[in-house]
């Protein structure tokens, strides 16, 4: 699963963030370089017309586009096809291995860490605890050795890393007190690269749409379901943010019409699997042993997760019922 948040650190060739009412020349080029890149992706391999046929774009904006990204290493001619008058076009694709990003986790129990390659191939990972005690200056100074030690053992050229994208669970920025702002300086500061750092629903949503089975729908939720409940609105082929840019808190939501009844988060929390099934048999055991019990159909387990799974498809008939998506992906 955590070659998904290498997506993230692709905005680098995106221009940033473009959404604004008036927009420069440099915005404009932004914009133009990730439509390109976004056609490219989906529908290599490809030649310079038909990018310009998809895009609107005029052939002369597209070829100068590609000749950036062939600069930068990153296209490849793969061939040519018969085109309109005879003349045979050249088909472009990504080249394989052309950069490398760097993808993070951080959740309350445990950050990820995994380098890959553009085509998501994974090309070094490694994991490391939080303790629960663990301060913000302890879990920096960790995250930063495990990534330095796992530019050492993966054997990649450093240079060819061009971003970092970095995933961070809603429990830690409450718990931990995290400094996003914080984090992204000190990542950039150490490394000399662009970081990107958003909450983990809205990170995996941006991965299925470039790399998993959110490619074949322009529109389309995904719900991550874990300790909390969280829901990212890929619409139109973009994540939906809303105007404070927190949509997609589908959890805190209320169970029912009852005033004193709990959110729906509440009920679908994969913490309820270790506390019903506490209270079940009176044996203390982790999340992950329920559900290797339930896995092996053991009845108590079993009948605690189907209850767990028929809250969340409640929240998710919710999400369908009010933007009818292409898909819902958990």
């Amino acid at each position: 699963m955590y070659w998904i948040y290498c997506a993230i650190a692709l905005q680098k060739f995106e221009g940033g963030d473009v959404m604004k009412k008036a927009w420069n020349s440099q915005e404009i080029k932004g914009v133009n370089r990730k439509v390109v890149l976004e056609v490219l992706h989906f529908n290599s391999p490809i030649s310079r017309a038909e990018i310009a046929d998809i895009t609107g774009l005029t052939r002369a904006t597209v070829t100068n586009i590609i000749k950036e990204f062939e600069a930068l290493g990153l296209v490849e001619e793969v061939g040519k096809k018969s085109g309109s008058y005879g003349r045979r076009k050249s088909l472009l694709k990504f080249k394989s291995g052309a950069f490398l990003v760097m993808g993070v986790v951080i959740t309350e129990e445990e950050m990820q860490v995994g380098i890959f390659d553009i085509e998501a191939n994974e090309m070094g990972y490694s994991s490391i605890e939080i303790d629960e005690n663990d301060s913000m200056d302890h879990i920096i100074e960790a995250l930063l050795k495990i990534m330095n030690d796992i530019v050492k053992t993966s054997n990649v050229d450093k240079d060819r890393i061009f971003g970092i994208g970095v995933g961070v669970s809603r429990f830690v920025n409450a718990k931990k007190n995290i400094s996003i702002l914080r984090l992204k300086s000190v990542l950039e500061k150490r490394f000399k690269i662009p970081v990107w750092i958003d909450n983990i629903a809205n990170a995996a949503a941006l991965g299925e749409k470039w790399y998993g089975v959110g490619k074949d729908y322009d529109n389309f939720v995904f719900v991550m379901a874990d300790r909390s409940l969280q829901a990212s609105m890929i619409i139109d082929g973009e994540i939906y943010r809303g105007p404070f840019k927190i949509a997609g808190g589908v959890g805190y939501n209320p169970s029912s019409l009852n005033e004193s009844c709990p959110n729906i988060e509440s009920k679908t929390s994969v913490v309820l699997l270790k506390k019903a099934y506490e209270s079940e048999t009176g044996k203390s055991l982790s999340i992950n042993e329920v559900l290797d019990l339930a896995q092996k159909e053991d009845s108590i387990a079993m009948k605690i997760l189907r209850e767990l799974n028929g809250n969340l498809s409640h929240a998710v008939v919710s999400l369908v019922n009010i933007l009818c998506p292409e898909a819902v992906i958990i």
